[in-house]
């Protein structure tokens, strides 16, 4: 798995939102995983596309069909409700089922109800087999030998897939969390859509597991973004192993997503603990022509690059001086 450090997009400085004031330091990150700490746009957006395709052309015998293409993926990805990618293969696969082929009118028209939208598409006589699209996705994701060691079984209906998970990139640079402690920050924690056994190729590969605490690591198979208890969680268990000791407990937080899920998860949050939520501010990692999206959407800061965080923190915490 390579390790990415060009900076792409070095000649953009990140956006902070002018009413940002945090009632004590920030010294609290939270990482999304995809988008974020790694690339994942040759490994789940191949599979998501592989998959869709594979049912149509097995399941409907459609011989010509629009592929799906990475500026459909973002458009979905803005309007939220479908963080995970076996739901989004099933919206994708739904719209063009259903004659869908404007994608940006119809993901504005899914108003964030992802695969309950979707659903609504399709005549009711007519589902599409959600357990088998897992199935599928999971095969063409991991490849027939990794299929078989993290699931026991052999792969039944892709049975010659190489698998895409080797495909990532790491995004996150080698002295990223270290570069953080130097501007304050004491804990960390993660809420990912990866379920347990994606998130350990990620861990295995980056030494994440020797920094962050595996009961700060909130799965997808757990809780799901948008809901606003995955933040809690987590929050929740980096306290406990504080020892619940007020001069150690976590202060104020950002949680670092690149995607409309991931700023709603903030959101709900909020929400869910009303005055008694901690302060914690949203931080969307998401490319340029995103940036005035996620700013207009409630963003406390845009970024481009998780390597700018060392920088935001710094940013935030002279802010309050």
């Amino acid at each position: 798995m390579k390790v990415r450090l060009k900076m792409e997009r070095s000649t953009f400085s990140f956006w902070l939102k002018e009413s940002v004031f945090p009632p004590a330091p920030v010294d609290t990150i939270i990482f999304d995983v995809d988008g974020v700490l790694w690339d994942t746009g040759d490994s789940f957006d191949t599979a998501v596309q592989q998959t869709v395709a594979y049912f149509l052309t097995n399941e409907y015998q459609r011989s010509a069909f629009r592929p799906v293409t990475v500026d459909e993926l973002r458009a979905y990805r803005r309007a939220g409700g479908l963080n995970n990618d076996w739901d989004m293969t099933y919206a994708l696969l739904a719209t063009r089922l259903a004659g869908r082929d404007d994608y940006e009118q119809a993901a504005a028209e899914s108003g964030g109800r992802g695969r309950a939208w979707a659903e609504t598409l399709l005549p009711e006589a007519s589902p599409i087999d959600y357990r088998k699209i897992v199935r599928v996705f999971d095969e063409i994701y991991w490849g027939a030998t990794d299929f078989l060691r993290c699931f026991g079984e052999a792969p039944a209906f892709v049975t010659d897939a190489a698998g895409c998970w080797h495909k990532e990139e790491q995004l996150l640079p080698p002295t990223l969390l270290a570069d953080l402690r130097t501007a304050g920050i004491r804990h960390f924690g993660i809420a990912t859509g990866r379920n347990r056994f994606e998130l350990a190729t990620v861990l295995e590969s980056s030494g994440l597991d020797r920094e962050i605490p595996a009961q700060a690591m909130i799965t997808g198979d757990v809780l799901a973004k948008p809901d606003g208890r995955v933040l809690d969680r987590v929050l929740h268990n980096l306290d406990q192993l504080a020892g619940n000791r007020v001069d150690n407990l976590p202060g104020p937080a950002l949680f670092c997503g690149d995607t409309k899920d991931d700023l709603d998860a903030v959101f709900n949050y909020r929400a869910l603990k009303g005055d008694s939520a901690r302060w914690i501010g949203a931080v969307s990692v998401v490319r340029p022509e995103e940036s005035d999206f996620f700013r207009r959407s409630g963003a406390e800061a845009v970024i481009q690059h998780v390597a700018e965080l060392p920088a935001l923190v710094d940013s935030i915490n002279a802010g309050r001086a």
